[in-house]
């Protein structure tokens, strides 16, 4: 959701598709090349100012972010409409820079604070 959209926008993961506990999975614009490579892309535009990305457990429509079936979300940058976990993560990152979780000991960070669990990566 864009930090001044009024709406939820979409993109399902394909059937039968699981993030192990602690594991990674970055999803990307369809026009985004970097290092890294993206395991999902989409056609919509993420909001260069800020947003946040939700993973939900069903193919459900979010209507107010708080649903049950959230089990993470990452809000970046500026806006009226931001659903951090803790603190937004700002500034938003540049074309083709990604948003990644910190490793701690070795294993992703997750304190549910945004501003603490991320960080911008080329």
């Amino acid at each position: 959701r864009g930090s001044g959209a009024n709406s939820f926008s979409k993109k399902n993961f394909t059937n039968g598709s699981i993030i192990p506990a602690r594991g990674f999975y970055l999803i990307a614009n369809g026009d985004y090349h970097a290092a890294e490579s993206a395991q999902m892309t989409y056609s919509f535009s993420l909001s260069g100012t800020g947003g946040t990305v939700f993973i939900v457990k069903n193919h459900d429509y979010l209507t107010t972010g708080g649903e049950p079936t959230v089990s993470d979300k990452l809000a970046y940058g500026k806006g009226d409409y931001l659903f951090p976990e803790g603190n937004v993560y700002a500034p938003a990152p540049a074309k083709n820079e990604i948003l990644k979780r910190k490793i701690e000991g070795n294993l992703p960070k997750d304190t549910d604070n945004n501003l603490g669990d991320f960080e911008v990566s080329p």
